[in-house]
């Protein structure tokens, strides 16, 4: 979704295979209306930002410095919900998920509006499980979709790999994840914005959460990676992180995201 210059490794726009940056495909709809499964992990951004003792004052530097924003708008990510563990501290916590939102979350939430605009089915989801680690990192759903879970996994995490790997079986043959019940919803084309969150059976369960629930993130991310891509720049310091500091690390006409 980000491409370049937000993603490095981004696919090439060369005006054939990819004529233009993927944001603006979606806002000139300029896409196949085919239904689409896309989503997130909850901490998608947490391999990306390796400042584990950072401050939360220092994070509104860091916030500041990157967004040329207020320090009004870095407070949204004061607060945000995390699991407790040593040596992470609350202001790194508050940048992963401002690198999650920037690069992640807030551009398939775009995709999500742009394409159920078109009536193109939509299929939104957030993970929030993981069956290594407490964090839900970057590409954390995979172990799970693939059934490919570690010896020590959980009952409880073998019946979520199933669930989801039969979500996406349902959606290969038939185009909906749910087969032909409402188990997971479609993205409508305008008001409430329903996605699923898959999670273990201990924390919830899967639920219909709503899509929307960080507008005020997302409208505040997409201004401003719209004005980074109109001007030219190189505000994204040529990696997914907030700062320069270091990284640690179809069916035919079926479009899995």
């Amino acid at each position: 979704m980000m491409a370049a210059p937000g993603i490095p490794w981004a696919p090439t726009i060369d005006g054939v295979e990819l004529p233009d940056h993927p944001l603006q495909l979606l806002k000139q709809q300029r896409v196949n209306h085919v239904p689409t499964v896309t989503g997130i992990t909850l901490d998608d951004g947490s391999r990306f930002f390796e400042q584990y003792n950072l401050s939360f004052t220092d994070f509104v530097t860091l916030f500041e410095d990157q967004y040329e924003s207020s320090r009004g708008q870095a407070e949204l990510y004061r607060s945000e919900s995390h699991v407790s563990l040593p040596g992470y501290s609350d202001g790194w916590w508050s940048a992963e998920r401002a690198v999650t939102d920037q690069n992640f979350f807030c551009p398939s939430h775009f995709a999500w509006r742009s394409l159920a605009v078109t009536g193109s089915p939509v299929f939104g989801y957030l993970f929030a499980s993981s069956s290594d680690s407490p964090i839900v990192h970057h590409s954390s759903e995979l172990p799970f979709l693939f059934m490919n879970l570690t010896e020590n996994a959980s009952l409880e995490e073998w019946q979520l790999a199933e669930e989801v790997a039969m979500s996406w079986y349902r959606f290969a043959d038939v185009g909906h994840p749910g087969g032909h019940g409402d188990r997971w919803p479609v993205w409508p084309q305008s008001g409430e914005a329903p996605i699923l969150k898959f999670q273990v059976a201990s924390k919830g369960g899967t639920q219909v959460i709503d899509g929307n629930q960080r507008d005020r993130q997302c409208t505040f991310m997409m201004e401003w990676i719209n004005r980074t891509l109109r001007d030219g720049s190189v505000a994204f310091r040529g990696s997914v992180n907030i700062s320069s500091l270091p990284k640690r690390e179809e069916q035919e006409h079926i479009m899995v995201v």
